[in-house]
């Protein structure tokens, strides 16, 4: 009897440990917490919140986000509101400073080479074909011009062109009227004169000064018989 006794007592301690094992991973298991709102946070801010949350953070990456500060979280998995356990990992994605895209400079390159360009850098590209001695196909101009900020991803360039019946309209702002309709008149091209909003019938009085036209400087235009441009003078 005294042998089992000595017995008893010696598994008695592992006996309750078994016992406080089993219900402290019971109650572990049981104990849940929701998932905090992350995403709008710095990415120090988070961490402070997933720690009051006890929860943990795990960054699976950083992208560009034009108008978002960097290191600002933009993603989280689980979502808000979701039942996580204690120091569960809450994965996110920040933002990363955004390299700004810079015009390339495509100044006397070939055209197939401006759309390569182009096309490795995102960038869509429109061009447009101007009568001008050099070789077909050539950039003679573009805009942006280089090295600016290109934000919007999107160019025009202008190319040589033989034969093209398409020109760049002339500034014809603060130029005088007589002069204006000279040059009108060589290419036989039709207008209109506009003063204080009142169409008036062509003079070539000196002291007429173009303030405004359409097409605005820099447009596309096709001398045919259908252009039509018009001049506000005063």
């Amino acid at each position: 009897m005294k042998k089992y006794t000595t017995y008893i007592i010696a598994i008695i301690p592992f006996f309750f440990f078994i016992l406080g094992y089993i219900f402290s991973s019971f109650v572990m298991r049981s104990t849940v917490y929701q998932t905090p709102n992350l995403i709008g946070l710095k990415l120090s801010q988070a961490l402070a919140v997933a720690a009051q949350n006890h929860a943990t953070i795990k960054l699976l990456h950083e992208q560009e986000c034009p108008g978002v500060e960097a290191e600002t979280v933009i993603s989280q998995k689980p979502c808000a509101g979701r039942l996580i356990k204690p120091n569960q990992a809450i994965l996110i994605s920040i933002a990363k400073e955004v390299t700004p895209l810079l015009t390339p400079d495509l100044k006397l390159k070939r055209l197939s080479d401006c759309e390569k360009n182009c096309k490795e850098m995102g960038i869509k590209l429109k061009w447009y074909p101007i009568t001008y001695p050099l070789p077909a196909e050539t950039c003679i101009g573009q805009i942006p011009q280089p090295n600016e900020n290109l934000t919007n991803k999107k160019m025009t360039i202008y190319t040589a062109q033989e034969k093209s019946n398409i020109y760049i309209m002339p500034n014809f702002i603060q130029q005088k009227l007589n002069k204006v309709i000279q040059c009108f008149s060589s290419q036989d091209i039709k207008y209109s004169i506009f003063s204080e909003y009142e169409k008036i019938e062509p003079a070539h009085d000196d002291n007429f000064t173009v303030i405004d036209q359409k097409p605005k400087p820099g447009s596309l235009i096709q001398i045919n018989k259908s252009l039509q441009i018009q001049l506000a003078v005063a």
